[in-house]
């Protein structure tokens, strides 16, 4: 009975009396054996529920990342389908997208169902003067994997042409390799029509500038040429594009400082046109020059337009005009003075009349008398 209580109490086992040596040892042997055996088994266990604490825990942090990943992915779409640009994700090695926003019918003319639908459609749609352009960036930027931008055209499903320009960044693993390429597409027809528009303007004004036939250039408040139109740059003999940046008066006036009679602090000072004859022997002709100043949306004056007119003919005309003037003042002197004489010889001979006359009637009377 004694032996029946230690072994429910754990005992290894017992041994009767008499004890015998051989007998006691191999049962200590085995009671070593069993509780080495215990010991491994009892690691066992804590190994095995350490690391199903381990897996549990592991679990519960992929599910929290799983919903914390959904969220995120619900927010995203939330917020890029309230956006009217274009955002997309795409196959890294394909460019092929795996999302867009419905911002893409707006700008494409189709759905996001038939855009996920059809993997060729966005290079169909490509403007055929960009298609081969567009295709050998997109491969360079596959195989840089580095951020970047494309602009291109496309003809959208109502057959209008648009431009678009594409802002892409490329997501990557932890060993840095492309998981996804995702960008921002913006419609910038609307800037590019301006932009020609401006293009267009900018080469109307261009031409007209050239057209002019006097020299002119725009100078800014340090006698710095900003730009000279076609016939100033022949009249100084540089080309247009070597003109910018030189100071007026090293062209002009071949001198390395401003021209002493120059108007250019005047015009600045009073914010007024200024005009005045310039006769420098180093330009060799005779200009009339007017300065008018430029001014800025705060009404200073930043810059001035320079007009030089040759007055060569005029100043011959001029002289031509005066010395006729002279002459014909010379003449009119004589003409006058004749004009004079003639008026007084006319006189003279009225008064010589008169005189015979007044003789004659005395004869007559004195013959009257006689008879």
């Amino acid at each position: 009975e004694t032996a029946i209580q230690a072994l429910k109490r754990g005992a290894f086992g017992y041994i009767q009396k008499p004890i015998e040596y051989d007998e006691l040892v191999i049962e200590i042997e085995k009671a070593l054996e069993k509780q080495q055996m215990q010991r491994k088994l009892d690691g066992y266990v804590f190994s095995l529920e350490k690391a199903l604490q381990e897996k549990d825990r592991e679990l519960n942090l992929r599910r929290k990342a799983e919903q914390a990943l959904r969220k995120s992915e619900q927010n995203f779409r939330n917020l890029t389908e309230s956006l009217t640009e274009l955002v997309y994700r795409a196959d890294p090695n394909t460019w092929m997208a795996t999302y867009v926003n419905s911002a893409v019918e707006g700008i494409y003319g189709y759905s996001a169902d038939q855009w996920l639908k059809d993997p060729d459609l966005w290079e169909r749609i490509i403007h055929p003067d960009d298609k081969k352009r567009l295709m050998a960036e997109v491969a360079e930027a596959q195989r840089k994997a580095k951020n970047g931008t494309l602009e291109y055209r496309i003809i959208n499903k109502d057959k209008g042409v648009r431009w678009l320009v594409d802002h892409f960044s490329w997501e990557k693993d932890r060993e840095g390799k492309p998981v996804s390429v995702n960008g921002v597409v913006y419609d910038i027809t609307d800037r590019k029509k301006t932009e020609e528009k401006i293009k267009r303007a900018s080469e109307e004004w261009r031409e007209t500038f050239d057209s002019i036939s006097d020299p002119v250039f725009i100078q800014d408040n340090d006698f710095t040429i900003v730009k000279g139109n076609k016939s100033f740059a022949e009249f100084v003999k540089i080309s247009s594009e070597d003109i910018i940046g030189k100071k007026c008066y090293e062209l002009v006036h071949k001198s390395d400082k401003p021209w002493p009679k120059c108007l250019l602090k005047k015009t600045i000072k009073d914010a007024k046109s200024q005009t005045q004859e310039v006769d420098d022997p180093n330009i060799g002709i005779p200009l009339l020059v007017t300065i008018s100043p430029i001014f800025d949306d705060k009404g200073k004056v930043v810059g001035s337009v320079c007009v030089a007119k040759d007055i060569s003919e005029i100043k011959k005309i001029r002289k031509e005009l005066e010395k006729k003037i002279y002459d014909l003042e010379k003449f009119h002197k004589v003409a006058v003075g004749r004009e004079l004489k003639m008026v007084e010889l006319k006189k003279k001979i009225v008064q010589l009349e008169a005189r015979l006359e007044g003789l004659g009637t005395r004869d007559e009377g004195r013959d009257m008398s006689d008879e």
